[in-house]
């Protein structure tokens, strides 16, 4: 998977969404308002606090999902949740297209 590493929050902008400044960037990255947005930028333009929440929180829940894929796969006897669980994952990496 290739997203950005780290920790994702809700950066001080409130609008944004950042990962931990924790790899030092060249100036030609386009990351060079760390320190005004509190991390390197994921997102921007972010209509509200909710929407950003669910942002940052996405690599934590795709983690719990591929993680309850493979350790409790035959705990799972909702097909229905089975799909809603393969699909988001799919969805995370681009595979849904």
């Amino acid at each position: 998977m290739s997203h950005s590493k780290g920790q994702w929050s809700v950066g001080k902008a409130g609008s944004v969404v950042t990962t931990e400044p924790v790899i030092i960037q060249s100036r030609e990255s386009g990351h060079n308002d760390v320190e005004y947005y509190g991390g390197y930028l994921i997102a921007e333009s972010i209509f509200t606090i909710g929407d950003a929440n669910l942002i940052a929180a996405a690599p934590e829940m795709l983690e719990a999902l591929e993680e309850v894929l493979k350790y409790h796969n035959d705990e799972i006897h909702d097909i229905n949740l089975w799909q809603k669980v393969e699909l988001a994952i799919k969805k995370a990496r681009g595979e849904n297209k």
